[in-house]
């Protein structure tokens, strides 16, 4: 600094660049700063999802799921190997960061509607391949209900 300033003067500068520094720390940290930095990941479990069965916004694939896990029939646990159709709101929560899957990784395939008992005909549920392979899945098998959507949306929204 000057020193021919006052000494009054030179007391307030020295504290307003400081405070300048400070703040120029401040700014290249949060640059630096991720979403994960800040927000922890939600642990899924078993209450986890009950609760979120319960949304009126959850996919009727989940809620059947939920009211198997009810009955006692099956266990969130192991719901990577007895979902059939898994449901999207599952999918997204398994492959999302914003997620921590506290169940173990499924080493097989879920299986056929056969397999689990189901007809196709429950609500929320795909219709069964008519004829030919079970494994085999087609243009003839997806939806036609989403065409007027143009945007993704995200179940965890």
């Amino acid at each position: 600094m000057d020193p021919n300033l006052d000494p009054d003067v030179a007391a307030y500068l020295s504290v307003a660049l400081s405070a300048v520094a400070d703040l120029a720390t401040a700014s290249k940290q949060l640059e630096n700063l991720t979403f994960d930095d800040i927000v922890t990941p939600q642990t899924v479990d078993a209450a986890f999802l009950d609760a979120w069965a319960a949304r009126s916004d959850s996919s009727p694939e989940f809620q059947r799921c939920a009211q198997l896990v009810a009955t006692g029939a099956y266990k969130w646990e192991d719901v990577e190997r007895w979902a059939v159709p898994f449901p999207p709101e599952l999918a997204e929560m398994r492959n999302s960061p914003s997620y921590l899957w506290t169940f173990p990784k499924a080493d097989s395939h879920p299986g056929t509607f056969e397999e689990h008992g189901f007809s196709g005909s429950e609500p929320g549920f795909s219709r069964p391949i008519k004829g030919g392979r079970n494994d085999v899945v087609g243009p003839s098998d997806w939806s036609d209900d989403d065409d007027e959507y143009t945007e993704i949306r995200s179940w965890l929204v």
